[in-house]
């Protein structure tokens, strides 16, 4: 979706071919360094960047000062409101690709269209608030030192693609994907003995007292 702003059609199965994942996307979905290969091999003249531990700042920045719009790594919303999400929903893990195409912080509120076919890439609005507890994920990949399955975490991730000639990307502290991006998740997941803090038992519960009503209002509006 992010090279549709640019007017380069690609069809899911180029994408695909196109990061070498033809027989493994069902099971383990894209990673960030694939679709960077994306963009490389279907978009030349444009490159792909991205930063973790971005802020809310930073996707404010890049929509409001530069006029591009933000991938994101979330856990996705697939419910008509938060109370039926924690009602019939399996405990969050939902990770998600999607795009953040307006934000009035003023009003506490940013636009996110998601290209799940259920959502008809439809533009909808959310409170940040609520926004900022799901801005995570985890994915699973194989040690190679052990060969076990391990888990990894990436945290307040986006993305953009840009024309290759732009600078600002760098002026916000965004890098290209490193080839080795996958590797060195691996790597911190393996060092890292710390519990996510998605995953405490509190933050669950905490979610719905704390944004239930506002989702319920906004979720299904447009952004305004």
């Amino acid at each position: 979706m992010l090279l549709n702003f640019y007017n380069i059609k690609i069809t899911q199965k180029e994408a695909v071919e196109a990061a070498g994942i033809s027989e493994v996307v069902e099971r383990d979905g894209t990673r960030l360094d694939q679709m960077s290969l994306v963009v490389k091999n279907l978009a030349p003249g444009y490159a792909f960047w991205y930063k973790e531990d971005a802020t809310i700042q930073d996707i404010s920045a890049l929509i409001d000062t530069y006029h591009v719009p933000v991938g994101i790594n979330w856990q996705g919303y697939f419910w008509d409101s938060l109370l039926e999400e924690a009602r019939f929903g399996a405990p969050l893990s939902n990770g998600h690709y999607s795009i953040v195409t307006n934000i009035q912080r003023e009003k506490n509120q940013l636009a996110i269209v998601d290209p799940d076919y259920k959502r008809s890439a439809k533009e909808l609005a959310f409170p940040i608030g609520w926004f900022k507890t799901r801005w995570w994920d985890t994915a699973q990949g194989v040690d190679d030192r052990t060969g076990k399955e391990i888990t990894y975490y990436t945290s307040r991730l986006l993305f953009i693609v840009v024309p290759e000639k732009e600078t600002f990307p760098q002026l916000l502290d965004l890098h290209a994907v490193p080839e080795q991006y996958f590797q060195s998740k691996i790597e911190e997941a393996r060092h890292s003995h710390s519990v996510h803090p998605a995953f405490e038992p509190s933050k669950r519960k905490t979610q719905v007292l704390e944004f239930s009503t506002s989702v319920i209002r906004n979720a299904t509006s447009k952004f305004r």
